[in-house]
């Protein structure tokens, strides 16, 4: 089994994305788990204090409802492992400033396109 953290609080997103993440399940051959959480406290008390190789793929939003996701220790699971999707270009610059090298910045009006792109990179981290 794979498992996927998907560190993003809007919850249309999450709707239009998860489903196309499961779809990867296809393509590897393999049973995917995602584990979706929307709040700062959520990866501070929770998804941080996973093990190391817990995650085989994380999606990074910047904005938590109660703050900001980039308290997640992309240095304990792996810049590798991480694709980073701000709707805001700056956020994701954020993250590869801590060595993320996947991002996808989100269009509001060609959400359809983002959740390809991110479904993109996710499959490439699967498949490593």
């Amino acid at each position: 089994m794979k498992r996927i953290a998907l560190l993003e609080d809007d919850l249309y997103f999450v709707d239009l994305l998860s489903p196309a993440l499961l779809a990867i399940e296809d393509m590897i051959g393999e049973k995917i788990d995602i584990e979706h959480v929307v709040t700062q406290r959520a990866v501070e008390n929770g998804i941080n204090s996973q093990d190391a190789n817990y995650f085989d793929a994380i999606v990074l939003d910047y904005f938590a409802q109660d703050g900001t996701f980039h308290v997640f220790d992309i240095e304990k699971f792996g810049p590798e492992k991480v694709v980073a999707i701000s709707s805001i270009a700056d956020k994701n610059t954020k993250a590869q400033e801590r060595g993320v090298t996947r991002s996808v910045q989100k269009n509001r009006f060609k959400l359809g396109s983002s959740v390809q792109s991110i479904v993109a990179h996710v499959s490439e981290i699967l498949s490593e």
